[in-house]
């Protein structure tokens, strides 16, 4: 879903990537080159995949990206995603759900859920000490579970820069002295934050990606040259 604030605020970006750019033609009348179009929407579709097909990175379709052309920055493309971890689909057990159900997982990956069998005549310090366990357990699953998180999220963003430096130099409607941004909004409670998220803005010189693609920068040189801003 789609949230206004999210879009005034990659608005805002798009306009502060112009002021970086060094003009104040945001409201410039410049045509698109022809050809430029027809990129972008090249462009768009290659990072869609790669969202679409990512490990880290969760998107709501299968069209998440957007690309904006303007005149005195160049190309920015936007994106909203949140980090995909293992533990989706878990949520039962936030809510105490696995005391009164046992859940299993078959071979064909599909939760199957058994009705506990619970012996009221239980000694209540031996449910007192496996309470306490379960408590520790769990307390260490969501240790390992943010730390899964914050990989996926360092992962995620080496995707998006890999897919900027490899793919943007096909935008040859852009000046060798324009840019090609990236501006992706990733969502997840667990890292930032109930109701936060982070954006992370990736930004190449074009005149650089050309020379990337034509071998005379590295991947390292190129890598060096990508600049990363996170909100």
């Amino acid at each position: 879903m789609t949230h206004p604030g999210r879009i005034l605020s990659i608005v805002s970006l798009a306009a502060g990537c112009v002021a970086i750019a060094g003009t104040a033609c945001a409201q410039s009348t410049a045509q698109m080159p022809p050809k430029l179009k027809k990129q972008i929407t090249v462009m768009e579709k290659v990072i869609d995949e790669m969202l679409v097909d990512s490990k880290n990175l969760l998107v709501a379709s299968h069209e998440p990206t957007r690309g904006i052309y303007l005149p005195e920055f160049g190309v920015l493309f936007t994106l909203e995603a949140q980090i995909l971890t293992p533990d989706r689909g878990e949520w039962w057990k936030d809510m105490g759900w696995d005391k009164k159900f046992k859940f299993e997982t078959d071979k064909h990956g599909n939760y199957v859920v058994h009705l506990n069998d619970n012996d009221d005549d239980d000694d209540d310090s031996d449910k007192v000490d496996k309470d306490d366990k379960d408590s520790k357990k769990r307390e260490l699953t969501k240790k390992e579970l943010l730390k899964d998180r914050e990989m996926r999220y360092e992962n995620g963003k080496k995707e998006i820069k890999s897919a900027l430096m490899e793919y943007g130099y096909t935008l040859t409607g852009l000046r060798d002295d324009q840019w090609v941004a990236i501006v992706a909004y990733i969502d997840d409670d667990d890292i930032f934050g109930e109701d936060e998220g982070e954006t992370v803005l990736m930004r190449a010189k074009v005149s650089d990606l050309r020379a990337h693609d034509q071998g005379r920068l590295t991947d390292d040189a190129m890598a060096s040259r990508v600049s990363i801003e996170e909100y």
